[in-house]
C-alpha cells in the first residue's frame, strides 16, 4: 500500500476543471518534466482522490503507471513528490499568465541582462505609461519603483548621466513615500490593536513613529498636486488622528485629501481608507463625541454612493456591517433613510442570515418609532446563533417589555441574558461590558418602577450613564429622566 500524498491531493482539489485540463498540458511538456510521463499517475489520482482512501492499491497503481513494471514504495513516493513540485511550478505559471505586469517586469530584467537595449527602451516606455495610467493601488508605486530601477541600469549602459541622476532623484523621493506609507499603515493597525487592548513590549516601530517629527514635511506634501505625496499625507494624518484621538483636525485633513483623490484610487484602496475612517469615527462616537455620529452617516453615504458595499456581502456575520448602517441612521433619527437602506441593500446580505438580520433591523426601526408591539413581532423566531444577534435581540425585547409594562416577561428575559453572558466566553470584553452594564442599570430601573422607589434614580444617572460604557445609553437616560420627573 502506498500512502496518499495529501499535499498533492489538496493542491489538485484547488484547481478548477479548466485548470486541470491546462495542468495536464503543462506536465506533458518536456520543458518541465525531462521527458517523464506523469499523466497516468495524475489520471489515477484524479479518479480515486474523492473515494476517501488513505492509501492507493499498489497493484492497480503499478499497472496504471507502467504496464505492470514494479516500482519500490520509495519510487512511488518520489513520483508523488515530483508531481507535487510540478503543481507548484504550474501555480507560478498561472500567476504569471494572469499578471501581465509581472511578466513585463521579468521581460525588462532579461532584456537588460542580455543587453538588448533598443527593444528595452521601447518596451519600457509602453509599460511605464500603462502602469502610470492605472488608478492607485497599494503596490502601484512599488511597481513603478522597480521599473525605474531597470531604467537606471539602461541609462548606465547608455552613459546618459544627466537622465540617470534625474531618475535617481525621482526614485529616491518615491522610495521615501513608499516607506512612509507602509509605516503609517502598520502604525494605524497597531493603534487599532491598542484600542482593542492588545499591546506589545518593545514595539520599536510604534516608538519610532511617535517620535517622528515631520508635520512640516507632510504639510508640504499635502499642498502639492502630486498623488503619491498627497497619499502619503493622507495616511500620516489618519495615523496621527487615531494615535492622538483629541487631535480631530488630523482626521478632517485626511478625509479632505481622500475626497479630493477618491476618483484616482481603485476600489479596494478606497474601501480600505473608508474602513479606517469609519474605525476612527466609531472610536470618537464611543468617546461620546456626538458630531461623529453625523460624520459616520456621511462616510456611510459616501461609501454607498461610490458603490462600495462588499462589507454587506460578508458571509461572516460578526464581520458584516449591515447593522452599523442601521444603527447610525436611527441614532441621528434618519428613519426614512434607514427604511430605504434596508429595502435597497438587504438583498446583498448572505442568504444564511438575511432573514434574521431583516427582522432585527425592522425591530430596531419599530422601537425608534415607538411601535413596541410591532418590534416584538419582528423579534419572534430569530435564530440567534451568535452573540451579536442574541444580545441585540434580547436588549430590544427588554426595551419593549419595559415600554409596554410587561414586567414579568422583562424579568424572565433579563435572567436569560445574564445566563447567556455568563456562559459564552467567546464574547469580546468590550461587548460583554456594555451589555452587562445595561443589565445593571435596567434591573434597577425595573426595581424603581415596580416598587415605586425613586431613591436610586440620581445614583443611576450619575454613576451608570455618565461614567460607563453601556448599550442603549440614550434610551436608558430617557427612562431615568421620565422616572425622575414623575
Amino acid at each position: 500500500m502506498t500512502p496518499i500524498n495529501f499535499k498533492l491531493v489538496n493542491l489538485l482539489n484547488s484547481f478548477t476543471p479548466n485548470e486541470i485540463k491546462e495542468f495536464k498540458k503543462f506536465i506533458s511538456s518536456g520543458l518541465y518534466t525531462s521527458g517523464r510521463n506523469y499523466l497516468p499517475l495524475l489520471n489515477y489520482i484524479l479518479k480515486h482522490k474523492s473515494k476517501n482512501q488513505d492509501n492507493f492499491q499498489n497493484g492497480e497503481l503499478l499497472l496504471k503507471l507502467n504496464s505492470g513494471k514494479k516500482f519500490s514504495k520509495q519510487t512511488l513516493k518520489n513520483r508523488f513528490s515530483e508531481l507535487y513540485k510540478l503543481g507548484e511550478e504550474f501555480l507560478i505559471y498561472l500567476g504569471l499568465k494572469e499578471n501581465k505586469l509581472e511578466k513585463d517586469k521579468l521581460l525588462l530584467k532579461m532584456l537588460i541582462e542580455k543587453k538588448l537595449l533598443p527593444p528595452f527602451e521601447s518596451k519600457y516606455k509602453k509599460i511605464i505609461r500603462s502602469v502610470e495610467k492605472e488608478k492607485y493601488y497599494e503596490s502601484k508605486y512599488e511597481s513603478i519603483l522597480l521599473l525605474h530601477e531597470q531604467k537606471m541600469l539602461f541609462l548606465k549602459e547608455k552613459r546618459r548621466e544627466s537622465e540617470l541622476y534625474d531618475l535617481y532623484n525621482e526614485t529616491s523621493q518615491l522610495r521615501l513615500c513608499i516607506y512612509l506609507i507602509s509605516l503609517f499603515e502598520i502604525g494605524f493597525e497597531y493603534s487599532l490593536q491598542e484600542y482593542a487592548d492588545i499591546r506589545y513590549d518593545n514595539n520599536y516601530l510604534v516608538d519610532f513613529l511617535r517620535n517622528l517629527s515631520i508635520d512640516e514635511l507632510i504639510n508640504n506634501f499635502s499642498d502639492t498636486d502630486t498623488i503619491i505625496y498627497e497619499i502619503t499625507a493622507m495616511n500620516y494624518y489618519l495615523f496621527k488622528a487615531f494615535e492622538n484621538s483629541d487631535m480631530e483636525e488630523y482626521y478632517f485633513k485626511s478625509h479632505k485629501i481622500f475626497s479630493k483623490l477618491s476618483h484616482e484610487l481603485n476600489e479596494e484602496y478606497r474601501t480600505l481608507k473608508f474602513n479606517q475612517m469609519i474605525h476612527y469615527s466609531i472610536k470618537k462616537q464611543n468617546e461620546g463625541i456626538k458630531k461623529f455620529q453625523y460624520e459616520l452617516f456621511k462616510l456611510y453615504n459616501e461609501k454607498l454612493d461610490q458603490g462600495l458595499f462588499s462589507d454587506l456581502q460578508n458571509k461572516i456575520y460578526l464581520s458584516n456591517n449591515f447593522r452599523d448602517y442601521v444603527y447610525i441612521g436611527i441614532a441621528i433619527k434618519k428613519f426614512k433613510w434607514v427604511e430605504d437602506f434596508i429595502k435597497k441593500y438587504s438583498k446583498y446580505l448572505p442568504e444564511e442570515f438575511r432573514e434574521d438580520e431583516l427582522k432585527l433591523s425592522f425591530a430596531k426601526l419599530a422601537i425608534a418609532n415607538k411601535h413596541y408591539e410591532k418590534s416584538l413581532l419582528s423579534l419572534e423566531n430569530i435564530k440567534a446563533d451568535n452573540y451579536l444577534l442574541y444580545t441585540d435581540s434580547s436588549v430590544l425585547k427588554l426595551c419593549c417589555y419595559y415600554e409596554l409594562g410587561i414586567f414579568e416577561e422583562a424579568f424572565l428575559e433579563l435572567d436569560k441574558l445574564k445566563h447567556y453572558l455568563r456562559n459564552h466566553k467567546e464574547i469580546p470584553k468590550i461587548h460583554f461590558l456594555v451589555n452587562n452594564n445595561f443589565i445593571q442599570v435596567y434591573q434597577k430601573l425595573l426595581r424603581c418602577i415596580t416598587k415605586a422607589d425613586k431613591r436610586d434614580i440620581g445614583y443611576l444617572k450619575k454613576e451608570y450613564i455618565e461614567n460607563i460604557q453601556v448599550t442603549k445609553s440614550d434610551w436608558l437616560l430617557e427612562k431615568i429622566e421620565e422616572l425622575n420627573n414623575c
